[in-house]
């Protein structure tokens, strides 16, 4: 029985992803650097906090909590409150329905998780950092490939850009715009889009698109003998097996070697 592999949008083994927290004022000429380079990505914002809507156009809003409370700290109704609420001024402002999280100063407890998964929220976003490119085990407890101060960024940006492995390679960089306070960590950031954006073997998602394709591998449906896949989602999906790579078209069922 052949083993199938996950391979992204296009075929690709490879996809690139970020994340910026609060809703600072520097998203602004963040933004604008992504757009330059094709980065495609997620802004956490607080919706208590000020901020520039215009901002984050084209790219996901999720949610970082009402007013930014450790999850840690608060439980039950009051825990129910700061996503909620969050979630409904975001969907009122933005006009998208916000389905992702990232815990407020990386803070974490298991009632969290429950309660996010309950209340609407796919994926969360931790602070941790595996330096690798795995993609999670668990969505509620994602954690990223690297904050973007990390001194080994452009070390992780050189194994990911020669990845020669056949599984699944997702690069996460998270971090706050703020902290971008000189100039040369500007150009440090640019310099390192530069090196990541741009290429061919590369899909560029934001946290959202990742989930949501990774959650249609995860649906299809094979046969006892793995030679037909059915893909019960409405976005094609692909995959490898036996070196070969597959398009299974959203609703339909592909006969493997046909």
């Amino acid at each position: 029985m052949a083993k199938l592999l996950l391979k992204f949008p296009g075929g690709f083994k490879k996809a690139f992803t970020v994340s910026y927290d609060d809703g600072c004022p520097n998203d602004k000429r963040l933004a604008d650097l992504f757009r330059k380079y094709g980065i495609k990505g997620t802004f956490n914002i607080v919706s208590s906090w000020k901020y520039d809507k215009s901002v984050y156009d084209g790219f996901e809003v999720a949610s970082h909590g009402l007013t930014h409370t450790k999850v840690d700290h608060i439980s039950g109704s009051n825990l129910a409150m700061e996503i909620l609420k969050d979630r409904e001024n975001l969907e009122k402002e933005f006009g998208q329905i916000v389905r992702g999280y990232a815990y407020p100063g990386g803070a974490y407890s298991t009632e969290a998780e429950r309660m996010l998964g309950e209340l609407g929220i796919c994926y969360a976003r931790s602070c941790g950092r595996n330096e690798w490119f795995e993609l999670p085990l668990n969505f509620l407890k994602w954690n990223p490939t690297t904050h973007h101060r990390n001194e080994k960024l452009f070390e992780l940006a050189e194994r990911f850009n020669e990845w020669k492995s056949s599984y699944p390679a997702l690069f996460y960089v998270w971090g706050h715009s703020y902290e971008f306070t000189t100039e040369e960590q500007w150009e440090r950031m640019e310099k390192f889009l530069s090196e990541i954006g741009g290429k061919d073997d590369v899909w560029y998602a934001s946290n959202i698109e990742v989930y949501d394709y990774c959650e249609a591998f995860s649906r299809l449906k094979y046969s006892v003998d793995c030679n037909m896949v059915f893909n019960p989602s409405a976005v094609d999906v692909w995959f490898e097996s036996d070196s070969k790579v597959y398009c299974v078209k959203a609703g339909q069922t592909l006969k493997i070697g046909k």
